[in-house]
């Protein structure tokens, strides 16, 4: 056995000179070398037409046998004087291509090939799925770029979605401020009980439209006294401080009242720690409890909270010290729903952009 090199052209599979006959239109020829893709034939083969495909038949001598292997060749280059024809093997069979493939590997690594071995290999199938190719998987074809394009957006909105809600988070830690409060009126009327007794009926609901010497409570006193509280103008009963069967003292409030045409506003509570964010002129939101779109306002006062006259001896050393938040809303509300609860949400974002531009350009 003799292995070719050539070093002008590289082969895809080494040519080897091992006795090999060759049988082309009758004729019989020792193949002057074969490889596992084609073989060369000696000068008085030819010459042969380029691009011609012929029926060949391959014998292979073993040591006690030898192996007859038909198989189809195209013509590569015809030969001439020196040079036999090229031919290369083409419509190959798998189980060809691996007989091929283990004698040239037995006469390269010198193993005595015994005819059990060819029947062995004839036999079996040792092929596995090939792999896909590198440019092929690297570009891809309109599907795999539209998964590719339909991935990479899809990072990207979620990525952005992360950005907004931790910038959204950051902001309103820093710039919003909430609370709750109470849909009131600057013009509100409290009435308050005249003496000491039960509340034998409270005959007005808030909420309702009453006129002047309307009555809206029965008191009894322990004597047995029974006086009528009535209303002092013709206003809407905003809300009740007491309910029937409560024992009241005298000048306890007992309602309150607001007039017609009493411009709303949301008074809210907040400890002085947290009210020191809040500015007067800040943007305000007021949320409903029944989930009606929130309504916008703008914090028009921010004071210290007054001592509520009702209470026994005010606020005590142990209450922390509470600031008193008044918004205006930017659209009139029914008067019947002054007493309302509501969400007061207080962002201090445009101020704190205003002053940014302010220094900027100073």
């Amino acid at each position: 056995m003799q292995l070719i090199h050539e070093a002008e052209v590289q082969r895809q599979h080494p040519r080897l000179r091992i006795p090999v006959s060759v049988e082309l239109k009758g004729e019989r020829y020792e193949a002057s070398n074969i490889s596992v893709s084609g073989l060369g034939l000696p000068p008085e083969a030819g010459p042969l037409v380029r691009g011609a495909r012929h029926d060949l038949v391959l014998r292979i001598p073993f040591n006690d046998f030898e192996m007859s292997l038909p198989i189809k060749a195209e013509v590569k280059h015809g030969g001439g004087e020196t040079l036999g024809p090229g031919l290369c093997f083409t419509d190959v069979t798998r189980r060809q291509q691996s007989f091929l493939q283990y004698v040239v590997n037995g006469y390269l690594s010198g193993q005595m090939i015994r005819a059990g071995d060819v029947f062995d290999v004839a036999a079996r199938d040792a092929f596995v799925p090939s792999r896909p190719d590198g440019a092929a998987k690297a570009g891809g074809g309109a599907k795999a770029r539209f998964k590719k394009v339909v991935g990479l957006t899809l990072l990207t909105i979620v990525g952005l979605s992360c950005f907004v809600f931790v910038g959204t988070s950051i902001a309103e830690r820093t710039f919003v401020t909430e609370a709750a409060g109470t849909l009131s009126s600057r013009h509100s009327v409290v009435v308050r009980a005249p003496l000491a007794g039960l509340v034998r009926s409270l005959l007005v609901a808030p909420g309702t439209d009453v006129t002047e010497d309307t009555v809206l409570a029965v008191i009894e006193s322990e004597l047995g006294a029974v006086r009528l509280v009535q209303s002092p103008c013709n206003c809407v009963l905003a809300t009740t401080y007491i309910a029937d069967g409560e024992y009241v003292n005298v000048n306890q409030a007992l309602v309150g009242m607001t007039p017609d045409s009493a411009a709303q506003v949301v008074v809210a509570q907040l400890p002085l720690e947290a009210a020191r964010h809040v500015k007067p002129g800040d943007d305000a939101f007021v949320d409903f409890l029944d989930g009606r779109q929130s309504v916008a306002g703008t914090v028009e006062r921010v004071k210290a909270a007054s001592i509520d006259p009702n209470s026994y001896g005010g606020r005590s050393f142990n209450t922390p010290a509470l600031a008193r938040i008044e918004v205006s809303l930017s659209e009139d509300l029914p008067v019947s729903e002054i007493g309302q609860p509501v969400a007061l949400r207080i962002s201090s974002i445009s101020r704190t952009i205003n002053a940014a531009t302010a220094l900027l350009k100073e």
